[in-house]
């Protein structure tokens, strides 16, 4: 797997499909940039129940997909459960790669996933915004990690087995995905009012997967607007990408990993 510090750090990538034929982008998916060497496991798309009732044609299509990526989530978390994968990437196959996540970045982020202990789960894609909000910034701006309290993002994320288990009960599967959908409206939702209480969660900004329409953005969203306009409170931990510091030392210095809310 080129010993590249993230994928090295997973045991397996999980593809969801949503729908029967989906292949994505082949430019920018997951075939052109997971490394050879990390397995992967393509989910054929769950059957949807029919919601029963009387609605139209597009309303029915609607909630249809979304019925489809809860209960493609839910199983790919039941297979990661299944095969006890300590850290894993669930990864719908619409999305789009659009950043590499290499060099120092890779080795903060390696040394993060493998030392949380807790329930963690990392986000790699940024939530579902109206396209004015992107805009661009100077070159050279670094990456930043930020620790967010919610998020409403589900297109691409890592997770390991502890959060899974606590999160897999909390997700229906077969007939119960339609009371469930009615009360919570959809796993974006559910993750951005839930998620956070379950453990730790982390996002990257700019987020190296897209997971809107069309072609992947090139800019990242100056001063991370796309989490400010996504409800998301963060911490910037953007000092932490820094190859002159021992990234390892000073997140266990920070506690991180304790279940600490807040830096100190």
């Amino acid at each position: 797997m080129g010993r590249n510090p993230f994928w090295a750090a997973l045991d397996a990538v999980l593809v969801v499909k949503t729908e029967e034929g989906a292949s994505g982008h082949p430019e920018w998916s997951w075939k052109a940039y997971v490394p050879h060497g990390v397995p992967v496991h393509e989910l054929v798309p769950v059957d949807v129940p029919s919601p029963g009732g009387d609605r139209d044609g597009a309303s029915l299509r609607a909630e249809r997909r979304k019925a489809a990526r809860v209960l493609g989530h839910q199983a790919a978390l039941a297979l990661a459960s299944s095969r006890n994968f300590t850290r894993f990437m669930v990864v719908e196959e619409n999305c789009h790669f659009r950043l590499p996540v290499t060099g120092t970045m890779a080795r903060m982020l390696g040394q993060l996933l493998i030392g949380c202990r807790e329930r963690a789960a990392l986000f790699l894609c940024e939530p579902h915004l109206s396209p004015h909000i992107a805009c661009s910034v100077a070159n050279g701006e670094k990456s930043a990690l930020l620790r967010v309290s919610d998020m409403a993002a589900s297109g691409a994320y890592v997770m390991n087995l502890s959060l899974c288990d606590r999160v897999l009960p909390a997700l229906p599967s077969g007939q119960r995905v339609w009371p469930w959908l009615r009360y919570y409206g959809s796993l974006e939702e559910w993750f951005a009012r839930y998620l956070g209480r379950y453990g730790d969660l982390y996002a990257l900004s700019p987020a190296p997967v897209s997971c809107g329409v069309g072609a992947p953005m090139p800019a990242l969203c100056k001063s991370m607007g796309h989490f400010n306009n996504a409800r998301t409170k963060y911490t910037d931990l953007s000092y932490l990408v820094n190859p002159a510091i021992n990234s390892w030392r000073w997140l266990k210095s920070l506690n991180l990993f304790a279940g600490k809310k807040e830096l100190p």
